[in-house]
């Protein structure tokens, strides 16, 4: 961690804050971790050594699928197999309500196994009552 000085005020502050602790300006510099050289904040790769800089890819790819995207999966997985399916129900309806007001992945997987797991605990339950009447 290196410290420099803000571009507005002057005073120092570490190269690692997003904005000036003193001024409330936002900090473009960073420093590459592998040769130390002075860079934009939107640099993606030290022209120096070559360094790739991890982007915030991340971040849209959770806007696109959605919240709780791994859990819509599992209740998706979890709605094929008749004994989970009471508890792909309970994973699709948080996964719906965690998604509320969206439209992505994670909302449609969520519907589909709250729909699958339905209909297998309701077959199940059917089963159930009429085999256990003989």
């Amino acid at each position: 961690m290196a410290m420099i000085k803000c571009n507005e005020c002057g005073k120092e502050m570490s190269d690692h804050a997003k904005i000036c602790p003193n001024c409330g300006v936002e900090n473009n510099i960073m420093f590459c971790p592998e040769c130390d050289k002075q860079l934009s904040r939107k640099a993606t790769m030290c022209p120096n050594c070559g360094y790739a800089f991890q982007t915030n890819s991340n971040n849209k790819t959770t806007d696109e699928r959605g919240e709780n995207y791994n859990m819509a999966l599992a209740s998706l997985i979890c709605s094929f197999f008749g004994i989970t399916s009471i508890v792909s129900l309970v994973l699709g309806i948080i996964v719906l309500n965690s998604n509320k007001g969206k439209q992505n992945s994670a909302k449609t997987m969520g519907l589909i196994s709250v729909i699958i797991s339905s209909v297998f605990l309701f077959i199940g339950f059917l089963w159930i009552i009429i085999y256990s009447t003989y």
